[in-house]
C-alpha cells in the first residue's frame, strides 16, 4: 500500500512537471519601438524601429504601417533588420500634414506591434527666387536671367521681371513664357523699357501660396533713334543726317534704313563717301525685316539676319553692337571694316560665318545671354569649346588652341597673322581653306589628321614648311597653291590620296620643294603617279 502512494505521488509530479515545461513559451515576445521621424520635407520622412527579440528567435517579417488623417493605411514592403535596427523613407506625403506610424512583425506564432508614433511634414511655402543676372543690355532693352530655387512645393503660376522707374515711380512688368522656360534658368527679355532712366528690375515668382521676389538690379539706360515702322528712318533723320559720331538705333529697320545708316557712317549705295561721320553704332535694340530697297546691290534684307556685306567698306567704324534679335550673321558682314576692332556675337545669333578685311579686329566677344558659341581670349568657338570657329586677324605671333578644340573651321585662320602652328594630337578635322592667305611660315599638322582639305593653305605666300601625320590619307585640290614651300615632310607610310590639282599652284612647287617621306616608302612614292612628280624626294 504505501509502494503503491509513493508511486502516484511520484506520477503526478511528472505530470505537473511536464504540463509545466509544455506551456512555457519556446520564444519570449519580442519588443517593437519607433524612433521620432527625421529628415522630414514637405512630402518625404524617415521612420526609424528598433527590435529587440529577448534572445529569441526572432521576426521573420517586419513592415512599417502608417496612415494619415484619412485613416487610409498604407504598409511598407517587408523590411531587413540590421543590428536589431530598421527604417524607411515615406515618399509622396501630403504637404503640411500629420501622420501616424508603427511597426508591425511577427514571430512566427503572433502578429505584434509597437507603439504608435506622430509626425507632421512642412507646408508648401512661397517660392526660393535667386538674384537677377544681366546677361545683354542695349539703350532701351535688358535681357536678364534668374532661378526659381524652390517651387515651394507648388506649380510656379507665372514669372517674370517687375521693372520699377526709379524717377516715376511708374511700374511695369514682363512675364516669361512658362511652357518654354527651364526653372533652372529663367531668362527674360525686356525693350521698350524707359529712355534715359533708372530702372529697378526685379525677379519674381509666383505659386498657389502667393509671390516671391528675388534680389533687384538697377540699370540706367539710354537714348536711341526708334523707328516705329520699317523704312521711316531717313525722314527721322531729315537734313541731320551727318551729325553724328555716336549713335544707338531701336525699332524695326529694313533695307531702306540700314542704307540710312550706312550713309550715317560715310558709305552710299554707290560707295561714294558721304559726309556721314557716324564710327560708333549700337543696333542692340532693332529688329531687321524683310523689305525695303537692296541695301547694297544685290542685297535686301531678311528678317533677323545680318546679312553679306551689310555694312561692308565702312573703314571709319570703330565699334558696332548687332541686334539681340539677330540670329544669322552672314559671310562679309563687315567686309573691309579696317578701324573695327571688336564685335560681340548677340544673345540670339545660332550661325556666324567670317568677315575679310577687318584688320583691327583683335576682340570676338560673345553675349552672355548666347548658347551657341564662346569666346576664348578673343577668339570665337562653338559653345562646347571644340570647334575654333573665327580668328580674329588683328592677333599676332604663336598661337595654341585649347585642349579641348577637336575641330578646326572653315577658314577659321583664313588671312589671320600667326607665323607658327603646331596642332595638337586631338585634332582630327579641319575644314575647307582653314589656313587660306594667312601669314604661317611653319605648320606641323595632327598626327591624327586623316584629310587636308581643299585649298587649306591657298595663297600662305610665307609658309616653307609643312610637316604631315602618319594618318593623312587624302589631300584635296590646291592644298598649298600659292605656297613658296621648300620642304614637305610626311610620316604616313602609304602616300595619300591626291587628285589632278592638288599640287597645282603658282609656285614651281613639284620643282623646288623637297618632300621627305619615311625610309621604307621612299619606292612608293617615287612609283606614285601624282607624289612621284616631285623632283626631289628622299628619306628621313
Amino acid at each position: 500500500m504505501r509502494r503503491n502512494a509513493i508511486f502516484y505521488l511520484f506520477a503526478i509530479v511528472v505530470m505537473a512537471t511536464s504540463c509545466s515545461a509544455y506551456d512555457a513559451p519556446f520564444n519570449p515576445q519580442p519588443l517593437l519601438t519607433v524612433d521620432e521621424a527625421v529628415e522630414i520635407t514637405r512630402n518625404e520622412a524617415t521612420i526609424i524601429g528598433h527590435v529587440n527579440d529577448n534572445g529569441g528567435k526572432g521576426l521573420s517579417a517586419l513592415h512599417f504601417q502608417w496612415w494619415g488623417s484619412d485613416g487610409i493605411k498604407y504598409v511598407t514592403p517587408s523590411l531587413d533588420q540590421e543590428g536589431g535596427r530598421v527604417s524607411c523613407r515615406l515618399q509622396h506625403l501630403n504637404p503640411g500634414s500629420t501622420f501616424t506610424c508603427q511597426l508591425r512583425g511577427s514571430n512566427g506564432r503572433v502578429e505584434i506591434a509597437s507603439g504608435e508614433m506622430q509626425f507632421a511634414t512642412l507646408p508648401n511655402v512661397l517660392p526660393t527666387v535667386s538674384a537677377i543676372t544681366p546677361l545683354a543690355k542695349g539703350p532701351a532693352s535688358l535681357i536678364a536671367s534668374f532661378v526659381i530655387e524652390d517651387d515651394g512645393g507648388e506649380d510656379i503660376i507665372e514669372t517674370g521681371c517687375h521693372i520699377r522707374n526709379l524717377s516715376s515711380g511708374t511700374e511695369s512688368k514682363v512675364t516669361a513664357n512658362l511652357s518654354l522656360t527651364d526653372p533652372a534658368n529663367i531668362v527674360v527679355t525686356m525693350t521698350g523699357l524707359d529712355k534715359m532712366a533708372s530702372l529697378e528690375v526685379t525677379p519674381y515668382a509666383i505659386n498657389a501660396i502667393g509671390e516671391a521676389t528675388g534680389t533687384s538690379v538697377v540699370i540706367s539706360t539710354d537714348n536711341s533713334i526708334s523707328t516705329t515702322s520699317p523704312g521711316s528712318l531717313s525722314q527721322l533723320m531729315g537734313d541731320g543726317i551727318a551729325g553724328y559720331s555716336s549713335l544707338a538705333f531701336s525699332g524695326p529697320m529694313n533695307g531702306d534704313d540700314i542704307r540710312t545708316i550706312r550713309e550715317m557712317a560715310g558709305i552710299d549705295f554707290n560707295g561714294n563717301t558721304t559726309a556721314g561721320s557716324l564710327i560708333h553704332i549700337d543696333l542692340t535694340d532693332i529688329n531687321i525685316v524683310e523689305g525695303g530697297s537692296n541695301y547694297i546691290r544685290s542685297r535686301a534684307t531678311s528678317n533677323d539676319v545680318m546679312g553679306y556685306g551689310m555694312f561692308q567698306n565702312l573703314d571709319k567704324l570703330v565699334s558696332l553692337l548687332l541686334p539681340n534679335s539677330a540670329t544669322t550673321i552672314e559671310e562679309q558682314a563687315f567686309l573691309n571694316c579696317s578701324s573695327l576692332q571688336s564685335i560681340t556675337i548677340p544673345a540670339n545669333a545660332t550661325a556666324v560665318e567670317q568677315s575679310d578685311g577687318c584688320t583691327s579686329l583683335n576682340t570676338i566677344n560673345v553675349s552672355a545671354a548666347n548658347t551657341r558659341f564662346k569666346s576664348i581670349d578673343g577668339v570665337l568657338f562653338n559653345a562646347e569649346a571644340t570647334k575654333i570657329l573665327w580668328f580674329p586677324l588683328a592677333k599676332q605671333g604663336d598661337y595654341t588652341l585649347p585642349p579641348t578644340v577637336t575641330e578646326i573651321g572653315e577658314y577659321a585662320f583664313r588671312n589671320c597673322h600667326i607665323t607658327s602652328f603646331t596642332m595638337p594630337s586631338n585634332i582630327t578635322e579641319i575644314g575647307m581653306g582653314a589656313f587660306y592667305g594667312s601669314s604661317v611660315e611653319s605648320v606641323i599638322l595632327s598626327d591624327n589628321l586623316a584629310t587636308i582639305p581643299q585649298a587649306t593653305f591657298q595663297n600662305c605666300s610665307s609658309l616653307r614648311q609643312v610637316v604631315i601625320g602618319s594618318a593623312a590619307n587624302l589631300i584635296g585640290n590646291y592644298a598649298f597653291d600659292g605656297c613658296p614651300l621648300t620642304d614637305i615632310y610626311i610620316s604616313a607610310t602609304i602616300p595619300p590620296v591626291s587628285y589632278s590639282d592638288t599640287f597645282s599652284s603658282s609656285y614651281p612647287l613639284l620643282k623646288s620643294c623637297t618632300l621627305h617621306v619615311p625610309e621604307s616608302s621612299l619606292a612608293r612614292y617615287k612609283a606614285h603617279d601624282k607624289w612621284g612628280k616631285f623632283e626631289n624626294i628622299t628619306f628621313y
